[in-house]
């Protein structure tokens, strides 16, 4: 048991395993004894028993310092472990404002297209509006070309900052598409992408270097590197849905589209192509299916039809189109 000699009371620590300092002197110095009688009391002890109390006092110091030691080392390991959980709160915090800030940037960047597609849309119900009306038709295709050469400058900085955020995997996709459009693109009657606009339409032929693109009914001259091949249907990879849509015969003619098994973040690209393609095609419904599941793609495809003016109305799939797994869009008529 030990005893602090300083406050004349024991500690209540005992060590075990180890002999104690005999505290008896000490006691009586500090209750006043004469210091003639200690220095006599003192003689009398043998030196085996005065190098042990030395002995043992060191100890004593020792131990007492390498206490204060480890609660110092104990208190810098909680304040490490609240900065520890400060910063990560804080890198939470920016991953989170990140995420906020890139989703925004994401519904921006889809508005800003789209409304690109409905000028280039308007566009071309312009010049057709002007052809029936009896108006000169090589003025009419040169104002028209005009218009959309100006609404593709206007949105070419969108598209340069939607390019330099793509991923490896976005760039390693976008070689695979410029090496199908060497291959398949460059056919009359391949089916391309304008870059700029996101513009889906035809090759129907070559003019020197640039290719003669005809998206509804008029025609642009374009370089290879604005436009991108959709003639192509990705090869499905093993453990993971075939992101393919089709014709189906038993649909009379209305194309559908398959997300089950895709992301949220993953399926706009995957409808937006979809829509384009029916455009294209004159069709005037698409069947998508998302399934039923949590809910998640079923909500986002309806936020997206919701804010394509191409797209008329749409409705949840009855009993004869798949239930509720199933979403049917009507597009508008022109």
């Amino acid at each position: 048991m030990h005893f602090d000699t300083e406050r004349m009371e024991p500690t209540y620590r005992l060590t075990k395993g180890r002999p104690g300092r005999s505290y008896g002197l000490a006691i009586a110095r500090n209750l006043g004894f004469p210091p003639k009688v200690l220095d006599r009391a003192e003689s009398y002890r043998d030196s085996g028993e005065a190098k042990l109390e030395d002995v043992l006092e060191r100890v004593e110091e020792q131990e007492e310092e390498v206490d204060r030691l480890v609660l110092e080392l104990e208190e810098e390991r909680r304040r490490t472990d609240r900065l520890r959980v400060d910063v990560e709160s804080r890198e939470q915090t920016l991953l989170e404002s990140e995420r906020i800030a890139e989703g925004r940037a994401r519904a921006e960047a889809r508005q800003l297209l789209l409304d690109a597609r409905a000028e280039v849309e308007s566009v071309i119900a312009e010049l057709r509006a002007a052809v029936k009306g009896g108006s000169d038709l090589e003025q009419a295709s040169r104002t028209a070309r005009q218009k959309v050469e100006r609404s593709a400058s206007r949105h070419k900085d969108l598209a340069n900052r939607v390019t330099s955020k793509r991923t490896d995997h976005d760039q390693d996709g976008l070689k695979h598409e410029e090496r199908e459009l060497e291959e398949l693109g460059t056919e009359e009657g391949a089916r391309v992408r304008i870059r700029a606009t996101g513009t889906n339409g035809r090759v129907v032929g070559r003019r020197g270097d640039r290719l003669l693109v005809e998206v509804g009914g008029l025609r642009f001259e374009l370089p290879d590197g604005e436009i991108e091949s959709i003639d192509f249907i990705e090869e499905p990879a093993a453990k993971e849905r075939a992101r393919t849509w089709r014709k189906s015969k038993a649909s009379h003619g209305r194309l559908e589209v398959d997300l089950r098994g895709l992301r949220v973040d993953e399926m706009d690209l995957e409808l937006q192509r979809a829509v384009d393609e029916a455009i294209l095609d004159d069709l005037s419904r698409l069947r998508i299916i998302h399934g039923m599941g949590t809910g998640a793609l079923r909500k986002r495809v309806s936020e997206l039809l919701s804010v394509d003016p191409r797209v008329q109305k749409f409705r949840t799939g009855g009993p004869g189109d798949g239930g509720v797994g199933v979403t049917i869009a009507t597009f508008r008529e022109g």
